[in-house]
């Protein structure tokens, strides 16, 4: 996302439905955690991680049902 003039990379865990739902929820949080425009939010790709690779722990725990 542009910040300051500069492009800040990122990569992101969320919980998603679908594509869509995903890059809804990527605008929106990146939107309001650094109040950044939407049209200055570039999301590149949109990756399903298998279970054993995510990171997050409140993701895990929501997937696994704990």
């Amino acid at each position: 996302f542009l910040m300051g003039g500069t492009m800040s990379p990122f990569n992101r865990e969320i919980e998603a439905v679908d594509e869509d739902d995903a890059r809804e929820k990527m605008l929106s949080l990146i939107g309001s955690e650094h109040r950044c425009k939407r049209n200055k939010i570039m999301v590149e790709n949109i990756v399903e991680i298998p279970l054993d690779e995510v990171e997050d722990p409140l993701i895990r725990a929501r997937i696994e049902g704990v």
